[in-house]
C-alpha cells in the first residue's frame, strides 16, 4: 500500500510538474464541510440530557479542530508531493520539441537525482499553468546563400573604416599657431667626377704645334701653354710640346700620345725625364717598358727604339744603362750599343735644344717667410742692407745633384760692392760657393750658373760632386759700406747631359 500510495504522489508531482496539470484546491470544500457536520450535531442542555434545548443565553461557538487537522494533513501531503516533483529531474527537451510547445517525448524517462536540490522560487508574474503558454518568438531566418562556386574565393568582409579622433576645435577669436616650416636645402645636381689633372702644357715649339681631346669621338682642338690635361688626355703634336708631369717627371714630344696609367706612345718620339721621380711606366702597342732617369723613345716599324741619357730603362728582356741604346721588338732586346746626347741631336730634332726640368723655383711669397734665414721680405723680394748682405733660405723640397743642373736668380745691388758669392749647403757634406762679378749696379740681372762648377767653401780645389743632396740657398754681397742687396727669384733646372 506504502509503494502504491507513494507512486501515485510521483505520477501526480510529474503530472503537475510536465503536464502543466495541478491539484484542485480543496481546503474550502473541506473547511465548509467540516463546518456543516459539527452544526448537525443535537446540542446538550444543562441537564445532559438530549431534549430541548434550555433557554439559556447563547455563547460563541467556536470551531471544532478536526476540520483544520484535516486542512493541514492535506496541505502537507500537497507539499510533499510537490517537493517530490521538483527533485525529479527534467528529460532533455529538443530544439524542435521547444518549437512546437514543449511537448513530452513519450517514452521519456525521468531520472531522480541522489541529492535533491531546493525548488527556485517563482516570480509573482509568473502565469499559472492552467494559462495558454506565451509564443515565443520565431528565431530569424537568414537567406540562403547560393552555393559558391569551386573555384570561388569568398572575400572577408571588409570592415567599416576606424573614425580618425576628431581635431578639437579652437574657440572663435583664438589664432592656432602653425610650426614653422624649414626650408629645405637646395639640391645642387650632382656634377659628374672630373678626372684628376695629370700634366700641364709647359711650352711650345710654335702657336697650335699642340691639340688635345678626350675621346675618340672628340674633334681636335688646341691649347696654349698652361693648360692643366686630364687623365685619359689624346695629345697630338707637329713640331714638339713640352709637358710636365703632375709628379714632377718632364716630357717632350712629336706624334701622339695618351696620358693615363701609363703613358702611350703612338707614333714618333717622346723624350722622358723623371730622375729622382717616382718610376714611369711606356706601352707601344703589344710593347712595355719602365724607367727612371732620362731616355729617348722612337717608334718604328713593330719595335721601340731605347736609347737612354742617364739612369735606365727596363724591358721584359732586359735593361738599357745610361749611354746605351737598343731595340725592343716582340722577340725581345737587341744588344744595347754605346751613345750621348750629341748624336741623339743630330738625329732628333726636337733634341737640338735641350728641354729643361724644373726642379726648384723659389717666388720669396708669405710661404716663404718660415724658411727664410738670412734677410728680410718685401713685396716679393728678399733682401738685407749691411756691408755684408746675405739673403739665404731653405728649400721647400731637397734634390740631388745631377749632372746638368743649373741655377738662375734675379738680383739688384745698390753700390759697387767687392765681391759676391754664390753659396749651397749639401747635407753631410758642408758648403760650396762661386765667385761672381757683378756687373751693373741699380739695376735687376739675371745670371745662370751651372752647379757642378761649386767648389767646396774653405777649399777651392774641391768641387762638388754629383749626387749630394741639395738643401739651401744663400747669395752674400760684400762692400767697404753698407749695401742694399735684393733678389726677386731663384730656380734650379735640369738640362740632359752625358
Amino acid at each position: 500500500m506504502k509503494e502504491e500510495a507513494e507512486n501515485r504522489y510521483l505520477e501526480r508531482a510529474l503530472s503537475e510538474e510536465i503536464g502543466g496539470e495541478h491539484a484542485p484546491d480543496l481546503s474550502e470544500r473541506i473547511l465548509a464541510s467540516a463546518s456543516r457536520t459539527s452544526s448537525a450535531m443535537p446540542a446538550r442542555g444543562r441537564t445532559g440530557k438530549l431534549g430541548r434545548r434550555a433557554p439559556l443565553p447563547h455563547p460563541a461557538r467556536s470551531r471544532s479542530p478536526l476540520g483544520a487537522i484535516v486542512a493541514v494533513l492535506l496541505l502537507i501531503v500537497a507539499g510533499v508531493a510537490v517537493a517530490i516533483g521538483v527533485n525529479t529531474t527534467r528529460p532533455t527537451e529538443s530544439r524542435e520539441t521547444a518549437d512546437k510547445g514543449n511537448v513530452v517525448a513519450p517514452h521519456a524517462t525521468p531520472r531522480v537525482e541522489p541529492h535533491p536540490e531546493p525548488r527556485p522560487e517563482i516570480p509573482a508574474n509568473t502565469p499559472s499553468s492552467n494559462e495558454p503558454a506565451p509564443e515565443q518568438p520565431k528565431p530569424e531566418e537568414k537567406p540562403e546563400l547560393p552555393p559558391a562556386k569551386p573555384d570561388e574565393v569568398k572575400k572577408p568582409e571588409e570592415k567599416p573604416p576606424e573614425k580618425q579622433p576628431e581635431t578639437p576645435k579652437q574657440p572663435e577669436g583664438t589664432e592656432v599657431k602653425k610650426p614653422p616650416v624649414e626650408p629645405k636645402p637646395e639640391e645642387k645636381p650632382v656634377e659628374p667626377r672630373q678626372p684628376a689633372v695629370v700634366a700641364t702644357v709647359k711650352e711650345l715649339s710654335r702657336k697650335n704645334a699642340l691639340k688635345i681631346r678626350y675621346a675618340e669621338a672628340e674633334a681636335w682642338r688646341a691649347v696654349e701653354t698652361g693648360e692643366e690635361l686630364r687623365e685619359g688626355v689624346q695629345l697630338s703634336a707637329s713640331g714638339h710640346a713640352d709637358v710636365q708631369l703632375s709628379g714632377g717627371a718632364l716630357l717632350r714630344f712629336n706624334g701622339e700620345i695618351t696620358l693615363g696609367a701609363a703613358i702611350e706612345l703612338k707614333s714618333e718620339d717622346l723624350y722622358v725625364d723623371n730622375l729622382d721621380c717616382a718610376e714611369l711606366q711606356l706601352k707601344c702597342g703589344e710593347l712595355s717598358a719602365a724607367m727612371n732617369g732620362i731616355a729617348l723613345f722612337s717608334v718604328s716599324r713593330g719595335a721601340l727604339g731605347i736609347a737612354c741619357v742617364q739612369g735606365s730603362v727596363s724591358t721584359h728582356d732586359g735593361a738599357v744603362s745610361a749611354g746605351k741604346t737598343a731595340s725592343l721588338t716582340a722577340r725581345g732586346l737587341s744588344k744595347p750599343q754605346p751613345t750621348n746626347t750629341e748624336t741623339l741631336a743630330r738625329k732628333h730634332a726636337m733634341l737640338r735644344n735641350l728641354p729643361q726640368r724644373l726642379l726648384v723655383r723659389e717666388e720669396f711669397d708669405a710661404a716663404s717667410k718660415d724658411r727664410l734665414d738670412k734677410g728680410e721680405l718685401a713685396d716679393g723680394v728678399a733682401f738685407a742692407n749691411a756691408k755684408e748682405a746675405g739673403v739665404s733660405i731653405y728649400f721647400a723640397n731637397t734634390f740631388k745633384l745631377r749632372a746638368g743642373d743649373v741655377v738662375r736668380f734675379r738680383y739688384r745691388i745698390s753700390r759697387a760692392i767687392e765681391e759676391m758669392v754664390l753659396q749651397f749647403g749639401v747635407e753631410g757634406e758642408g758648403n760650396f760657393r762661386l765667385m761672381l762679378t757683378p756687373t751693373k749696379v741699380g739695376e735687376w740681372q739675371e745670371v745662370e750658373v751651372a752647379l757642378t762648377d761649386l767648389v767646396r767653401t774653405l777649399d777651392k780645389t774641391s768641387k762638388i760632386e754629383v749626387g749630394g743632396t741639395m738643401k739651401f740657398f744663400q747669395l752674400w754681397a760684400v762692400a767697404p759700406q753698407a749695401v742694399k742687396l735684393e733678389v726677386d727669384w731663384f730656380e734650379i733646372s735640369r738640362r740632359a747631359a752625358d
